[in-house]
């Protein structure tokens, strides 16, 4: 890592693998966020996630449940 060269090689790889997981977020996103209820809860988890202080697992882990939570009341589509 002292390496000049491996230095800039691995801050390449870097930013690869950031669009990488951006993309991967957008085509699961276009699946997965198509109702009302779904547009809230994604809004509110990216509230939480950029402007307070709550751990994102904690965030990924809620939004999970009260999907589940309405999807078993019959709140979305199954």
């Amino acid at each position: 890592a002292s390496n000049v060269y491996v230095a800039h090689a691995l801050a390449g790889i870097r930013v690869c693998v950031c669009v990488l997981i951006f993309n991967s977020v957008l085509a699961l996103g276009k699946k997965a966020v198509k109702t009302p209820i779904a547009w809230g809860i994604f809004l509110v988890t990216v509230f939480l996630a950029f402007f307070t202080e709550v751990p994102t697992v904690a965030i990924v882990l809620g939004a999970g449940i009260v999907g589940y939570i309405l999807y078993l009341m019959g709140g979305t589509k199954k």
